[in-house]
């Protein structure tokens, strides 16, 4: 038998468990070098590209786009040109081999996932012109007969039903419906299925609400000052170097961590773990849901170094080219929902941290300073604390630090 290769689901990460095929890359029968990258999977948290390990070509891609499997689940073969095909079919059929995993895991048995031809779109065989030619279409792929290669529905089978008529979408449904309360009605609806990113934020969510015994403390903290600083320091930046309000409170945030530790922390079955270096969880939205990428070592960087770094990771979060270790190793989580007007609101606590902040919008409004009445810009942050590690008193000395930070910038500049 000539060299042939198993292309697996790897282990990316100690808790990921099981992966969905975004994209292929490449398609059968091309030219694989070492490091080519093979197939985009999705995990728990984001899209990976998984790479080449071995040269020679794609001989078969057997999970389709998709299809979620579990780590070490076979998803293609790549083999040298020379190795006849029922070569290849008997490695399919008897293929069982060691898994092989980073972090030094033990090696565990796997086998060659069954993808059977169904009514559900995302497990139906189909090369992937016909899938995306399918979507632009509006075309119901799971109705066609396929035709193509190793009974899969090509481009051409793709057409064909499309010009017929027959295979329209049946997802939007018009008949009426009964809602929640038992009362006919005739709107319609589309049901969106659940990405392994949603379906992981939703189980974080619903887990951090129902286990974690949250509190929230409020304060409002007159930024004019900062914005005045900010303004003077953008004049002198490069573009790529320019702050935000964000940087500041990002950097407001990790002064007031070094000083209270207790928030810095995170809570453990018979213990709590707190931690020396302050590593900022910044919670970015993207098309595929909520992110929230890992500033390492915040206490030791300049404004500007925050500014640099949390614009890198926000852009590579939008391009979905974050890395596993970039969303992992938090002791705490900002959420800003400033930029969107949003002027005050309560953040879910991002487990296992202790806390997190939610950020409002700053606003010109009146204060009342004495017996003076005078106008400000203020900004409102709430802070969620778990009760089980940050007690209130605790809460409101580090949100007091904070807001001293925020109002008076050169503290900790």
């Amino acid at each position: 038998m000539g060299n042939i290769h198993a292309i697996t689901v790897p282990k990316w990460g100690m808790e990921m468990e099981e992966g969905t095929i975004s994209e292929w890359r490449l398609e059968e029968g091309s030219l694989i070098e070492v490091g080519d990258e093979l197939v985009d999977i999705e995990t728990s948290k984001i899209v990976n590209t998984l790479e080449a390990r071995h040269p020679g070509i794609l001989r078969r891609r057997i999970a389709e786009v998709g299809v979620t499997l579990p780590v070490g689940a076979l998803l293609g073969v790549c083999a040298e040109e020379g190795v006849p095909e029922p070569e290849i079919e008997n490695f399919i059929r008897n293929y069982s081999g060691q898994l092989e995993l980073v972090n030094g895991i033990v090696p565990e048995r796997i086998h060659v996932a069954e993808v059977s031809n169904s009514s559900n779109n995302s497990q139906f065989r189909a090369s992937p012109s016909a899938r995306k030619l399918a979507q632009q279409l509006g075309v119901d792929i799971s109705r066609i007969v396929p035709t193509g290669a190793r009974g899969r529905v090509s481009k051409e089978d793709v057409e064909r039903a499309f010009k017929s008529g027959e295979t329209r979408p049946q997802d939007v449904v018009n008949s009426p419906q009964v809602n929640d309360t038992g009362n006919i009605s005739g709107n319609s609806f589309q049901d969106i299925p659940l990405s392994n990113m949603r379906k992981t934020i939703a189980n974080r969510l619903v887990k951090s609400k129902q286990q974690i015994p949250h509190f929230y403390l409020t304060v409002e903290c007159e930024i004019d000052e900062l914005l005045r600083i900010r303004q003077r320091l953008n004049e002198q930046l490069d573009v790529a170097e320019k702050v935000s309000v964000s940087d500041f409170v990002t950097l407001a945030a990790a002064r007031a961590l070094e000083q209270h530790k207790a928030v810095n922390s995170q809570f453990n079955n018979g213990f709590i773990r707190e931690f020396e270096a302050v590593n900022i969880a910044l919670a970015v939205a993207t098309d595929a849901g909520l992110v929230t990428p890992v500033l390492r070592g915040v206490g030791s960087m300049s404004l500007k170094g925050v500014a640099v770094a949390s614009r890198d990771m926000a852009q590579r979060a939008h391009a979905g080219k974050l890395s596993l270790g970039d969303l992992e190793g938090g002791t705490f989580c900002i959420s800003n929902l400033g930029m969107f007007g949003v002027r005050q609101f309560d953040a879910v606590i991002n487990p296992p941290h202790a806390a997190i902040l939610a950020v409002g919008a700053g606003e010109r409004r009146p204060v009342v300073r004495g017996d003076d009445v005078a106008v400000a810009t203020v900004m409102a942050v709430t802070l969620s604390c778990d009760h089980r590690v940050v007690d209130g008193a605790v809460g409101a000395l580090w949100l007091g630090s904070f807001q001293r930070f925020l109002e008076e910038p050169a503290l900790m500049l």
